[in-house]
């Protein structure tokens, strides 16, 4: 993530999404357990942009906050945060 770009990369692909596309961001925690059992979480940043694109990244909680951070402060008018 840079100020004006996200880079995705894959084993296959390689992709590029200007920042000036997006439109929502949100943190996603993902729940682990074995058998029941609660054994951590992970977390994700989540990045939608125009047209009908979704990014997702998996970092730590404390990137994954920085990164939001960034988003919130050079781009004001992308909504930050989920809601149903």
């Amino acid at each position: 993530l840079t100020d004006k770009f996200l880079f995705s990369e894959s084993y296959f692909h390689f992709k590029i999404y200007p920042l000036s596309q997006l439109h929502w961001a949100y943190k996603k925690v993902i729940k682990k357990s074995v058998n029941f059992i609660p054994t951590g979480k992970d977390y994700g940043l989540v990045m939608h942009f125009r047209p009908n694109i979704t990014a997702e990244a998996r970092e730590s909680e404390d990137k994954v906050h920085k990164h939001l951070m960034l988003i919130a402060a050079l781009y004001p008018a992308v909504k930050i945060g989920y809601t149903k």
